[in-house]
């Protein structure tokens, strides 16, 4: 019986085993490093999207999207995002702003 502070390590070689018998009933197989290195990016690329499409809802209808957008990366610098993560999303929401100044023009 474990005490309270380690109950948490308990719960955690619980979850490996209940994951690992689901596994055996799928009939999968651990992923390699590849295939981890794959979904990673596939996450990354979607997560980008996602928060590509949500900027661009939010500052549609905002006076100044670009003030917007560094507000955005200001709030994700505090966080501690990496600083290739922060260029890479900052070029997402610059081409958000484009996009909206682009309709703004057409209208």
């Amino acid at each position: 019986m474990s005490t309270p502070e380690w109950s948490i390590f308990d719960r955690l070689d619980e979850l490996e085993n209940i994951t690992l018998e689901l596994m055996e009933k799928a009939d999968t197989s651990e992923p390699t490093l590849k295939d981890t290195s794959t979904m990673a990016r596939d996450a990354i690329i979607l997560a980008l999207f996602a928060f590509g499409a949500a900027f661009l809802e939010s500052a549609t209808d905002v006076q100044n999207p670009r003030a917007q957008k560094d507000r955005y990366i200001s709030s994700l610098k505090q966080v501690g995002l990496s600083p290739k993560m922060l260029e890479v999303t900052e070029r997402v929401l610059i081409q958000m702003c484009e996009l909206i100044e682009e309709a703004k023009t057409t209208k």
